[in-house]
């Protein structure tokens, strides 16, 4: 509960900046906010790779000439798919606290379509 908490204001905090920068519609915001919470764990998942170094991989990497974009391309990867994965995952299932308000409106009964006759021209 903790958690659900904390990441609803983490996603508030962010939605409330992205509306001071000029993003002003409320979906753009949603998605944005998603999307920089999914690279931040993607940033964090690779780095911990690196830290935990498996089978050597770290080991690998720093030694190889190649290590600048390798670097660049693990954590822009795993930055690109966590952010896509986590916006999506958004979209396809908001929670309650996320679709209040956000249903569009609809018509009155009486505001229904109905046949009208047209004055005859001539």
């Amino acid at each position: 509960m903790v958690v659900r908490r904390r990441f609803a204001r983490l996603r508030w905090r962010l939605s409330m900046w992205l509306a001071d920068l000029g993003v002003r519609h409320p979906l753009v915001r949603y998605m944005i906010a998603h999307w920089l919470i999914g690279i931040g764990t993607g940033v964090f998942c690779a780095a911990m790779l690196l830290v935990i170094n498996p089978i050597g991989f770290r080991d690998l990497l720093f030694r190889s000439e190649a290590m600048i974009p390798a670097l660049i391309l693990l954590f822009g990867g795993f930055s690109v798919t966590f952010g896509g994965v986590v916006c999506a995952a958004a979209v396809m299932f908001p929670t309650d606290d996320e679709t209040r308000g956000s249903k569009a409106p609809t018509a009155p009964p009486e505001a229904a379509l109905a046949l009208a006759r047209a004055p005859k021209a001539g």
